[in-house]
């Protein structure tokens, strides 16, 4: 499998302030689901005390690896000891992986990558790259502060997207992502896979399949549950609360509720519970929208007698 070479502009930025709507994070959501794309427009992004936390920890190992790696004056923003203790994790991981290479190598930190050959829609920043010339070999780094959900990198769709975007500007022979997450409360707390360019050729293939289907849904006129593809993918999804999927399956449960629970046969137990993270998930993206309301005042009727705390 070949790989044309195509001519980009790389660019290394600070911070972002926003994402594509086909970027990197959310490239495991809208390439398993593309009308997720469409279902989520004009939907308002919001950030959580989880999230924030990950920018935070984000900052202080960019500024730190940014002094440490590339000699540059920067202010490092203090922070908490626990974040701290975390954080060194991913920095000292990196810092030895250059520093045990026979040659120092080139090393890209949040750095802006684009797909722009796929579409003009296609970026979004990596953590990390390291391309080291004598072996041939291009590392991505991805840092994941959470504890509770455990993210893998074998065909992690993230990674793939930034291992695509930078490999035309260095050609590596083999690539190694890698997910560190200090914090993972079960697992390993480093995760690497190795793989090659062919690997790259059929990510540009699979984005370009992801696109179209991501086209045929926005000209749509209706989007019904056949259209949506529920997954794991579905717990960040922006229009988690409109999906018709979900409105479909879980509003049967809420019809079933005048059925006393030992009446329920073993089928439909089962069938609850094998739903019971996407119902949780689900549940929790509704209260945090109508929170996000109350704030506004605009607090619908009845809400209160069933959350005392939106008074």
């Amino acid at each position: 499998m070949s790989l044309a070479v195509h001519s980009q502009t790389y660019s290394l930025v600070v911070a972002m302030s926003s994402h594509s709507r086909l970027g990197a994070s959310g490239a495991k959501r809208w390439m398993a689901c593309p009308a997720s794309v469409t279902l989520s427009e004009g939907i308002e992004q919001t950030t959580s005390v989880y999230a924030e936390e990950g920018t935070k920890a984000h900052e202080f190992v960019e500024q730190t690896l940014r002094q440490s790696l590339l000699d540059i004056d920067v202010k490092v923003d203090e922070t908490t000891t626990e974040m701290q203790a975390y954080a060194n994790m991913y920095i000292n991981f990196i810092s030895d992986l250059c520093r045990d290479l026979k040659a120092w190598p080139e090393i890209l930190i949040e750095e802006k990558v684009h797909i722009d050959w796929v579409s003009d829609e296609l970026w979004g920043t990596a953590d990390c790259v390291i391309y080291d010339e004598l072996s041939d070999h291009m590392h991505v780094f991805d840092l994941k502060y959470g504890e509770g959900i455990m993210v893998e990198v074998e065909e992690n769709p993230q990674l793939l997207f930034y291992a695509t975007g930078c490999y035309y500007k260095f050609m590596p022979e083999t690539i190694t992502s890698w997910v560190i997450q200090p914090r993972a409360n079960s697992g390993d707390t480093i995760k690497s896979w190795t793989y090659d360019a062919a690997r790259i050729a059929l990510f540009e293939d699979e984005l370009k399949g992801a696109i179209e289907q991501v086209q045929l849904m926005e000209v749509r006129t209706h989007l019904g549950s056949e259209d949506v593809h529920p997954g794991d993918h579905c717990q960040f999804c922006p229009a988690h609360t409109v999906c018709p999927k979900h409105l479909e399956t879980f509003g049967s449960l809420v019809e079933a509720k005048e059925h006393v629970v030992v009446d329920y046969d073993d089928t439909f137990s089962v069938h609850v519970m094998s739903m019971e993270k996407s119902l949780i998930s689900w549940m929790k993206a509704i209260r945090e929208g109508m929170e996000a309301r109350a704030l506004t005042g605009d607090i619908p009727d009845g809400t209160k007698e069933h959350s005392p705390s939106m008074d």
